[in-house]
């Protein structure tokens, strides 16, 4: 091969690669990617019918479907004009207060990601685009509601006012988890908990008799991890932990910092 035909090689395989990494199909995967990640954090709700579909079927009787797989989804209402993505959802147990045992609603897990191709009220089909396990029958679509950043870049702040409150559950109901994990509090909207806020979490320092971690208190007080609030709903929030010293678990206390 001459010096010249190998230059030209290279120059078509130069801008073979720049097509490709300026074209749709690339944005879309990084795009996909960041919808997925969001999806994946979960939540707590109290409602007992939330989003706006469920999954009935696949073109085939199986009861677990994967990504290409096309999905069968019968509306509770109109699905909104010009959106073709979904989020997909499930419910993932029960929850209860660990100190007062009253119900909290129940954890959501976020489980992939659905493109409508057609809708005929109340009925629709689609096709799986993304998926974090398998969908099944009985989960169902909501609207992709994102941030405005992606999650690493998320800082933490202070509230706008101290909001004290306890991890009730931890996503994917492990019995403990650590830094860049995520967990759900107590206290939300109601509470006046924006995405964002700042949370520490507070446990006895070495030495401290043995206690409840809600009645620590003063000298006994050490910092265990710092969380940062991603989304909230009406009486709880999910939150990412930023710094963790130790494993955390359901029952942890946190106190939010006020100030500017």
């Amino acid at each position: 091969m001459t010096r010249t035909s190998t230059w030209k090689k290279k120059l078509l395989i130069a801008m073979l690669a720049a097509i490709v990494l300026s074209s749709p199909g690339a944005g879309s995967a990084q795009d996909l990617a960041a919808k997925i990640e969001w999806i994946g954090l979960g939540y707590l709700t109290m409602e007992k019918q939330p989003g706006l579909g469920v999954i009935t079927s696949g073109s085939e009787p199986r009861l677990s479907l994967v990504e290409g797989d096309p999905v069968y989804v019968r509306l509770r209402s109109r699905l909104p004009s010009g959106v073709k993505e979904f989020a997909v959802f499930r419910f993932a147990g029960e929850v209860r207060h660990p100190r007062s045992k009253k119900p909290l609603g129940r954890l959501v897990a976020g489980i992939g990601i659905i493109e409508i191709q057609e809708e005929n009220f109340p009925h629709a089909k689609g096709v799986i685009l993304r998926s974090l396990a398998e969908v099944s029958p009985g989960d169902w679509i909501a609207p992709l509601e994102l941030p405005s950043q992606p999650l690493a870049q998320w800082e933490a702040r202070r509230s706008s006012k101290k909001i004290s409150g306890m991890i009730v559950a931890l996503r994917g109901n492990r019995l403990g988890v650590g830094e860049e994990d995520i967990v759900y509090l107590d206290v939300g909207n109601q509470q006046g908990v924006s995405a964002g806020d700042r949370f520490y979490v507070y446990g006895a320092r070495e030495g401290s008799a043995e206690r409840p971690a809600s009645k620590i208190t003063g000298q006994e007080k050490q910092i265990l991890a710092e969380l940062v609030v991603l989304s909230t709903q009406a009486g709880s929030s999910t939150a990412r932990i930023v710094k963790s010293l130790s494993e955390l678990t359901v029952g942890g206390v946190v106190e939010s910092t006020a100030g500017p």
